[in-house]
């Protein structure tokens, strides 16, 4: 499995519940998160701005599995990187001005029309068992929240901001004061 944006929240869980499932996981995120994703349990670890999505260290068709949480990515390029009956699953996207991510994500859902390796868009949805099995993995601490820094609730604006950038490792939390 290829995870594209391993070291922000959502990858971070990611990478994690792969390798719980038992997943070699190869994972792209900026080199000052290399560590923190190794230690996370990924097998090798790229920096996105040397190793994009369709360069050669990655091999072309090799993966079951590649979760694009970046969004930034070519579909064309994200399919090449599965093998025939593998899939693609797309987090989120960059998008236009009216649309936002929707447009990229239509797009996936129409190139996906008879291919056998289709590019999904993820729809969260809750489910109270899904939701019990993730508590009972971290109150074992089989999986660990990464945590790049707190904010009293008095300070949210500056959370906000500093997940604006686009650059948090991990979560931000807000406190209650």
């Amino acid at each position: 499995m290829l995870v594209i944006g391993a070291s922000g929240g959502v990858g971070t869980f990611a990478v994690q519940l792969a390798v719980l499932r038992g997943a070699e996981v190869w994972a792209l995120c900026g080199e000052r998160n290399r560590a923190r994703v190794e230690g996370l349990g990924a097998t090798k670890v790229f920096d996105y701005r040397t190793v994009p999505p369709g360069s050669g260290e990655l091999g072309a068709g090799g993966f079951d599995a590649v979760l694009d949480i970046a969004g930034t990515s070519p579909l064309c390029v994200l399919r090449g990187l599965v093998r025939d009956g593998g899939r693609v699953v797309l987090v989120s996207g960059e998008g236009g001005r009216v649309l936002g991510p929707i447009g990229r994500l239509l797009r996936a859902v129409l190139l996906s029309i008879g291919s056998r390796r289709p590019l999904v868009p993820l729809a969260a949805t809750p489910k109270a068992d899904v939701l019990a099995g993730l508590v009972a993995l971290a109150a074992t601490e089989r999986l660990r929240p990464a945590i790049q820094r707190t904010f009293p609730f008095s300070g949210a604006g500056g959370a906000l901001a500093e997940v604006a950038d686009g650059h948090v490792t991990g979560k931000i939390v807000v406190l209650a004061d």
